[in-house]
């Protein structure tokens, strides 16, 4: 099963892919969830304006991103476990800032530059025995 753009855009849509998820569970269903709804148009317009020198505006895309990623984990999360999992989130953003600094020291979005940018938020996702699904890099329980 994979799920992405609006069928994960917020933690009510995600709860709603777990709940697609728990009911086949005997069915034992491997599950991947990509990007949030817009997120790959918005690392793609990042990267290309990284390669067109303007990387103030390419970190500012991809930290508008961030804020939103924290915002649905952090409404999907006990505190204890959003305090757990803020740090690999951010260690994950700073990866793509990375990232974006060597588009632009490049001054062009190569293929595997623009594979690495969009791949990192497709992943696959683990499923524990609820049936809960774990839809971002941090493996954080949803559902």
């Amino acid at each position: 099963m994979k799920f992405g753009g609006t069928s994960v855009e917020d933690v009510a849509a995600i709860r709603r892919a777990a709940q697609i998820v728990r009911q086949r569970l005997r069915q034992r269903p491997v599950v991947v969830v990509s990007a949030l709804s817009d997120v790959t148009d918005q690392l793609l317009e990042a990267g290309n304006t990284a390669a067109r020198g303007q990387l103030q505006s390419a970190i500012e895309t991809l930290q508008a991103l961030q804020k939103r990623h924290e915002q649905v984990v952090h409404d999907s999360s006990e505190t204890a476990d959003y305090e757990r999992l803020h740090p690999q989130l951010e260690a994950d953003f700073q990866q793509m800032r990375e990232l974006l600094r060597n588009v632009a020291g490049f001054g062009e979005l190569t293929l595997r530059l623009q594979d690495h940018l969009l791949g990192f938020w497709r992943v696959p996702c683990q499923q524990d025995s609820a049936g809960c699904i774990y839809p971002f890099r941090t493996g954080r329980r949803v559902g």
